[in-house]
Order: structure tokens, then C-alpha cells, then sequence
């Protein structure tokens, strides 16, 4: 950074008429300023430190203390993976009460977090402790069932469909370093759970995956849902996840055979929000399939630390029905839900968690019984947390945060209110307001001490340039998160979508000049594009990726970058046009736009994210051609005034 500065100040005192001696002064301060810097980056390099409450952190002090041994570390641009060894590690998630011990295992994390487990073991017998989770309900109502796991990680999945006589298993896996460590670096120690002639092992997005195949499964198990909630100190909700929309769900109900079944488990959080938000995405995605009635579809239970949702096509037997209730004592878990049992049975928890104010039952059963009855919507305007279903065109389901909901918090926590909020998007907020007041000081304040003339058109530039700053970005944004499910990978997203706007943004901008317009009339011209190109992405853009979802990674980024194409184009005319507009009529006025334009475009990124998470990519799109309807209609007010 100080390089590029200096480089930047060199071309400024060459470009600026100043007595020599100045000049030789101000060069020399600079270098000498430059190389102190340089030598202090190079004596104090900062180290990198691990935070503290992540599971590295942890075995990296047991590794110190010999109590621990790192097996395989291995870095890629999609996350860094660590394997490691120790007898301190004994975790089987969400298993319930039992006596039976863990196997010996290995821990994977990626970037730091634990993300699975390998049990070192060679026999589906030794995994008994998997028995005892929610995840093996969807095993104890189907035999020999085909198995779909998406986005299991070390292969304990794989043991407990194995331990259940499953006929077929299939994984799927987004990240090939994670197969690689598995089926090489791990081979005959835990990993060659993936090389059992049972196991299909497909490296790609799962739901890529889900949207591309044609096969049938009797189980599928989202194996990517399961952990525990990341709570107020995670950022996940800044994240899309395409797999966890309702849309997913539909897409995964519809590859089901007749009777068979979905299978999500996720930890639990107090109050109440990843579980109902899963209960209710599944009941829109079997509306979405034709079924008049969730409820008779429907399999709704817990332990002391997990929720699990089990779902089915068909309406579910009585016989299994029965089976689900013996399998839950048998478990010592709480039934939510299930087709035809009395409230009497809800209220008697084993496991008791908090409940409406003089109900005996729990807040679980209390969203269950609103969403099924069509009162979904009441419930997740009275709930303290957005509930609302995550969708294809909202997918962030990580994300709960509620502005109305935030004087409850302050009310209810006092000093400790923020250790209650999903602090991701407060974190997104606080981006916004910092960049943009960072932005303004250093791009727009030093704007006020121009001098410059008086005269009309000073609105033109202001509202012209702001406009094109914000509804670019906007469409930037969005259209990379967009494509993200398209190309099933959010570097091939960024890569294509980007190229696509930023090049032909340019090649537009080149070009436009050699049009036999006027300025305003080449802006008015590319505004009706935009509306034209807009208004036929939001009707048939999603059909037409779906159409292609099953060509190659080439062709899709082929086609990511030719879709892109026409709405980039057209972009790229209003910045030159609109120079040349104040070139004409208010040349001083032209520092002013470049400050306007480049402030409105650094506070946009956080922005779009924003009102993406809140409204939808749809409503982002909207709001940016109304921008450009804005910008396309300023130039009439300019032209009018002079």
C-alpha cells in the first residue's frame, strides 16, 4: 500500500507545477517515510493468532502438550483442513443418553471449526454409539435403504447407514481436497470408509447435485445441516447456502422413491430458531410438491441437544407412525410432531425446554401446530428472531436477525444484549455505516474546498452518478451470489460473473462514443435496455439456468458470462456518457461526479448484501433498474436547465 502511494505521489508532482526545491523535499520525505514503513512491515511482521474458542486453538494446546497429533494440514482456496489425532476426542454428535463409548477417532476441521469426525474402526459394529442419535430415526423406518448423504465429511454417516443394512450409499462432497485427504492421506487410517465398494463417492455441490440427477433415494440425509447452531458469535448468516432453502428441500423430496424419506438434524438453540426454520422451509417445500396435507407427512422430535425433521412424499403409515413412537422412547426423545398423536403426548417432555407461558408443551410443538394450521406467518411475525423460509432468491438461512426485535433484546439482556443477537449481520450494519463514513471524509468532504464555479446542473451530477454507483453494484453483487447455485461453486461464480460485468462494462463504455448520439440520448437509449434486459432476467432467467444445469463447469461459465453479457454492456455506457454530459455543460462539476460515484459505489457492496438478506436478490434487481429509470430521467432536467 505505501508503494502504490508513493507511486501515486511521484505522478502527482510530475503532473503539478511546483518550485523544484519543494518538490526534491516533498520526494525525499516521502521515500524516506516509505522505507521507514517498509523496514518496520518487514522487523514487526504480524503473526497470525487463532482465535482462541476454536476447536484448533484447542488441539494445538493439546498438541503442545503431547496430548495431540496433527496427521494432515492441507490449504486450498476453498478452506484450510487439519487432521488430528488424540484420545481427548470422543465426539459423536447428538447422540443421546447411553453407556456406549465413542470409537477411537480423528477430528477434520476445516478453517479452524470442527466439521466431522473418522472413527477408526473396520467394522459397522464397533459404531454402535450412532444407534443412539436422531439421525438413525430415518434408518429404523426403511430397510436396505439406497442412502444419500450430502456434504458428509469423515464418514461416520457412512458407518451408520452401513450399521442399518443400507443397500447403496452415495456421498457427496463439495470440496475435492477433502476426498483427497480421505481416500489417500487417511487410506487405512479411517478413510477407507470411503473406498468400500458400497460407497459412490461424487465430488461436486450437493445441490448441484440434487438438481442434476435423475436417480431415486429412500433416505436422504442433510448431513451439511449438521451441527451446532454458530449462535450469536458466528458470521454464517452472511453467507448463502442454496442447499438450505425450501427450493432444496422441494428438489430433494421430488428424488425420493415413493415412500421414503428426508433426514435434517441440528442442534439446538434457546430461544427456539435453526429448527422451526427448518420445520417450516419443509412444510412450503411439500405445499410446493402438491401435498394438501404436511402434516400427515411429517415427523417432528428431539433429544436433550437436537432437533430432528423427517419428511416423506407419501403420507406416512400408521405402522411407521408406531414405529417412530417406540424408536423415541426407545431414544428417550420428545415427540413434536407426528400424524394422529394426542397433545397429551407432547406435553410429556423428557427432556424439558422452555414453552408458551402456562402450556406444558414445548415452543417446538407450539410453531409446529402454527404452521400447520396456516398461522405460519402470525408466528414468525411474534417470534423474536426472523423465521421466515429461506429461499433461492433470500438464501441465507443462517440468517435471524430482526431490527424490531431489538429493544426486546436490550430490554430483556441489558448489558448482555448483544451476546443474544445473530451479531453477522449487525457486524454487515456496522461495515456499512464504517465504509461510508470512511468514504465520505476521504472522497467527498475534500470536494466542499474546490473551488468552483456556480451555475446549473449542480443536481445532475449528484443524483446522475450516485445512481449509476449504487445500481451497479447492486446488480454486481447479486448477480455473483445469483450464479453462485448455477455454477454450484462461489469461485466460479465470482470468476465468471465478474469477468462478464467488468469487461464488457468496459467494452460498453469504449464503444457507446461511437454511436452518432448525443450523450443523453445514448443514456436514454441504454436505460431502456437495462429496464428491457431487467425485466426479462427476473421472468425467465431462473428457468433458462435450470435448463442448462446439467452442461459441464465449462459451458456454464460460458454461459454465465454470455448472460451476463447484454445487462453489462449496456452499464458500462452511463459513466462515459455522463462525463461527457459535463464536459458540455458543467465541466467543473466533474470532480464532484467522480467523488459521488466512487463513494456511492464503495458503501453499495455492504448494502446489496443488506437488502438482500432482508427483501431478496429480486427486489435488489428491481431496486437497481429503478435507479437506472432515475439516472436515464435526470438527464432531461439537465438538458432542460441549459
Amino acid at each position: 500500500a505505501v508503494f502504490f502511494g508513493f507511486c501515486a505521489f511521484l505522478f502527482w508532482v510530475a503532473g503539478n507545477r511546483i518550485e523544484v526545491k519543494v518538490r526534491g523535499t516533498l520526494t525525499f520525505l516521502l521515500i524516506l517515510i516509505a522505507a521507514l514503513a517498509a523496514s518496520a512491515a518487514w522487523v514487526l511482521s504480524p503473526s497470525f493468532k487463532i482465535d482462541a474458542y476454536k476447536a484448533l486453538s484447542n488441539l494445538l494446546l493439546l498438541k503442545k502438550e503431547g496430548k495431540a497429533e496433527k496427521v494432515v494440514t492441507r490449504y486450498g482456496p476453498r478452506a484450510r483442513i487439519d487432521v488430528f489425532s488424540s484420545g481427548a476426542l470422543h465426539n459423536t454428535l447428538f447422540a443421546g443418553l447411553s453407556a456406549v463409548r465413542a470409537p477411537e477417532q480423528l477430528a477434520v476441521l476445516v478453517d479452524g471449526e470442527l466439521a466431522g469426525s473418522i472413527f477408526l474402526i473396520d467394522d459397522p459394529e464397533k459404531a454402535e454409539i450412532l444407534d443412539y442419535t436422531p439421525q438413525s430415526i430415518a434408518y429404523r423406518l426403511k430397510d436396505k435403504p439406497r442412502v444419500l448423504l450430502l456434504g458428509e465429511v469423515g464418514g461416520v454417516n457412512v458407518w451408520l447407514a452401513r450399521r442399518f443394512g443400507a443397500s447403496e450409499i452415495t456421498v457427496v462432497q463439495t470440496n475435492p481436497q477433502l476426498i483427497s485427504i480421505m481416500q489417500e492421506d487417511l487410506a487405512g487410517r479411517g478413510g477407507d470408509v470411503y473406498l468400500d465398494e458400497r460407497v459412490d463417492v461424487i465430488n461436486q455441490d450437493p445441490r448441484l447435485f440434487i438438481e442434476r440427477t435423475e436417480r431415486t433415494f429412500d433416505i436422504i440425509q442433510f448431513v451439511v445441516a449438521e451441527s451446532m447452531p454458530s449462535g450469536s458469535s458466528g458470521l454464517h448468516s452472511l453467507h448463502e447456502d442454496y442447499l438450505l432453502t425450501v427450493q432444496a428441500f422441494r428438489a430433494s423430496l421430488q428424488r425420493l422413491s415413493g415412500d421414503g424419506f428426508i433426514s435434517i438434524t441440528r442442534g439446538m438453540q434457546t430461544p427456539a430458531r435453526d429448527n422451526i426454520k427448518i420445520f417450516g422451509m419443509v412444510v412450503e417445500a411439500l405445499k410446493q410438491t402438491g401435498v394438501e396435507d404436511p402434516a400427515e407427512h411429517l415427523l417432528y422430535s428431539r433429544n436433550y441437544i437436537a432437533v430432528n425433521v423427517t419428511a416423506s412424499r407419501t403420507p406416512i403409515s400408521k405402522n411407521k407412525i408406531e414405529n417412530f413412537q417406540n424408536v423415541c422412547r426407545e431414544l428417550l426423545m420428545d415427540i413434536e410432531h407426528a400424524p394422529g398423536i394426542p397433545l397429551s403426548v407432547y406435553e410429556q417432555q423428557i427432556n424439558r425446554v422452555p414453552g408458551p407461558e402456562g402450556k406444558r408443551h414445548s415452543f417446538y410443538h407450539e410453531a409446529a401446530a402454527a404452521i400447520l394450521s396456516g398461522e405460519g406467518e402470525r408466528f414468525y411475525g411474534s417470534w423474536v428472531y426472523d423465521l421466515r423460509p429461506a429461499t433461492d432468491d433470500r438464501p441465507y438461512f443462517h440468517n435471524f436477525f430482526k431490527w424490531s426485535s431489538l429493544g426486546w433484546f436490550v430490554e430483556t439482556f441489558g448489558k448482555l444484549w448483544y451476546t443474544r443477537l445473530e451479531l453477522g449481520y449487525v457486524v454487515l450494519a456496522v461495515t456499512f455505516l464504517e465504509v461510508t463514513i470512511v468514504a465520505f471524509v476521504f472522497i467527498l468532504l475534500p470536494l466542499l474546498f474546490l473551488k468552483k464555479k456556480r451555475g446549473e446542473g449542480g443536481l445532475f451530477p449528484v443524483i446522475f452518478f450516485a445512481c449509476i454507483g449504487f445500481g451497479f453494484m447492486f446488480l454486481e453483487m447479486v448477480f455473483i451470489q445469483k450464479y453462485t447455485k448455477f455454477m454450484g461453486d462461489p469461485i466460479y461464480s465470482v470468476a465468471a460473473a465478474l469477468t462478464s460485468i467488468l469487461v464488457f462494462s468496459g467494452c460498453g463504455s469504449i464503444l457507446q462514443k461511437y454511436i452518432n448520439q448525443k450523450p443523453e440520448h445514448r443514456i436514454r437509449i441504454a436505460t431502456v435496455a437495462i429496464l428491457l434486459i431487467i425485466t426479462i432476467y427476473l421472468f425467465f432467467l431462473d428457468s433458462l439456468l435450470r435448463h442448462f444445469m446439467d452442461s459441464g463447469t465449462a459451458v456454464r461459465f460460458i454461459l454465465t458470462v454470455g448472460f451476463l453479457f447484454p445487462l453489462s454492456f449496456f452499464m458500462g455506457w452511463f459513466f462515459s456518457s455522463g462525463v461527457e454530459l459535463l464536459e458540455e455543460y458543467a465541466p467543473h462539476y466533474i470532480p464532484l461526479a467522480w467523488g459521488v460515484n466512487g463513494f456511492s459505489s464503495v458503501s453499495a457492496s455492504p448494502l446489496a448484501v443488506m437488502l438482500s438478506m432482508s427483501f431478496g436478490f429480486s427486489r435488489v434487481i428491481v431496486a437497481a433498474a429503478f435507479l437506472y429509470l432515475i439516472a436515464g430521467t435526470v438527464t432531461f432536467t439537465l438538458s432542460s436547465s441549459d
